[in-house]
């Protein structure tokens, strides 16, 4: 249950953070900025489960990568706004 709940959020901050490109090559900053923030508000949700999915056996430490590597791609694509 826990694993799909953190699934189910990766997926909303993987769609947001394809909306923000598409916004950002098509020119249009605010709303490059709206799901930007939206894609932070999803991937806050999937690393504040992560420790809990690293912790359980049988549960790989990759969504505990994922998330950060999430969080660094957010970082980058804020900072060229």
């Amino acid at each position: 249950m826990l694993e799909a709940k953190y699934n189910e959020a990766a997926r909303g901050a993987d769609d947001w953070g394809r909306r923000a490109e598409l916004a950002v090559r098509s020119n249009n900053d605010d709303l490059a900025r709206e799901a930007l923030r939206r894609k932070k508000a999803f991937a806050v949700r999937p690393a504040s489960m992560s420790p809990v999915c690293c912790d359980r056996s049988g549960i790989s430490a990759l969504p505990c990568e994922r998330a950060a590597r999430q969080t660094l791609y957010i970082r980058l694509l804020i900072s060229r706004l």
